[in-house]
């Protein structure tokens, strides 16, 4: 209960549930969750603590509270043990090097393991971050993509878009249609500015820097033919090949083994191509509702 300023107590009726808590669940371990840091005490300028912290550790030590878990304290705490209970304080995820706990309980018994979204490895570049263009965006931006790249410490990272995307207007390009339609292909490489790809070649253009590489994701379609434009090839810090569609494959009539066979057909293929990357290569059989192939992974 907040009491003014930065004062709060816990009043008796809630000091009383850790003992409500234990009676009616006998056995079973029991976890405190709260917002405010209980233990230990932190340095009198942080405010936010309870003015009877002390009572509500009783009330934990009373009831056998195994873990006391609390927030808001950015550095985070502990973990600490008091009279038989173990107090833990997340850290804040907001702030670099953005950590975030994962816990294991095995009866009164926790397993603390610290992660960090920030990466301190050198070198590690992200091939496959898409852009506003891509159908499937919602919050995605090219521009949030390498200011996250950046505060998590990647060296790189490289802006992508899906070629099909940009050539065909949403619900063509989401049929797949195109996959075994070459007048179709033809006639979007006819049309002024080819459907997108224009606008994103202009937009690319300006997004790239040495920390940003701008490049595509590309299908197959046809008889194996690579789906890029003549020309649309060049000028690209990086190729990724990418099976979203399979010629030949019909999801509710194509057995398991025929599905792979074919997949694997495409594979080499886009591998023949000037491709960089192989993106996601095995998504297709869960997408598709077939097992995934462990036995071809290597």
């Amino acid at each position: 209960r907040h009491t003014g300023g930065d004062h709060f107590v816990r009043d008796a009726a809630e000091l009383a549930l850790p003992r409500q808590a234990a009676a009616a669940n006998p056995g079973l371990p029991l976890i405190a969750l709260q917002h405010n840091p209980l233990h230990p005490a932190i340095d009198s300028s942080y405010p936010y603590l309870l003015d009877n912290a002390e009572a509500a550790a009783a009330s934990y030590r009373e009831a056998g509270v195994a873990l006391s878990l609390s927030g808001h304290y950015h550095p985070g705490l502990g973990p600490f043990e008091r009279d038989g209970t173990t107090y833990l304080t997340a850290p804040a995820l907001c702030e670099t090097p953005f950590r975030f706990l994962h816990l294991r309980l095995d009866g009164g018994r926790t397993e603390i393991t610290r992660h960090a979204l920030r990466h301190d490895t050198p070198g590690l570049c992200d091939v496959h971050c898409h852009s506003e263009f891509a159908y499937c965006a919602t919050t995605v931006t090219a521009a949030h993509g390498i200011e996250l790249s950046r505060i998590l410490g990647l060296d790189r990272v490289c802006i992508v878009e899906h070629a099909f995307q940009l050539y065909f207007p949403k619900t063509e390009a989401w049929s797949f249609n195109w996959n075994n339609d070459p007048e179709a292909v033809a006639a979007a490489w006819a049309a002024p500015g080819r459907g997108r790809m224009a606008a994103f070649r202009a937009f690319a253009r300006a997004a790239r820097s040495p920390f940003a590489r701008v490049g595509l994701e590309v299908d197959l379609y046809g008889d194996g033919h690579l789906l890029l434009a003549p020309g649309d090839a060049d000028d690209w810090d990086i190729l990724i090949g990418a099976v979203h569609a399979i010629r030949g494959v019909d999801r509710h009539a194509t057995p398991q083994a025929e599905a792979e066979r074919l997949f694997l057909r495409d594979v080499d293929a886009l591998l023949a191509s000037p491709v960089d990357v192989l993106a996601h290569p095995f998504r297709f059989f869960t997408r598709s509702g077939y097992a995934k192939p462990q036995h071809v992974f290597e």
